[in-house]
């Protein structure tokens, strides 16, 4: 039988980086930011995340987008 799936919850992940450490290496922290809208484009989540990166003093590292998806079997 087919599944189907939707996107029940979004999630915004930022990487930044708070420094390096002994080596040179960044030190890496993750902001994450809940009740993004499931309907939201790529587009627009990594255009929020660069202005929020921007207010913060770490250097923006990287951005994710972690959906959480219901799984239904239809019969």
């Amino acid at each position: 039988m087919p599944v189907v799936s939707t996107i029940t919850n979004s999630t915004l992940k930022m990487v930044v980086a708070t420094g390096t450490d002994g080596t040179g290496n960044p030190i890496l922290r993750a902001r994450t930011y809940n009740k993004v809208k499931p309907a939201a484009l790529d587009q627009g989540i990594f255009t929020a995340a660069l202005a929020l990166g921007g207010l913060g003093k770490a250097a923006l590292h990287g951005v994710e987008r972690v959906d959480t998806k219901t799984l239904v079997q239809i019969p």
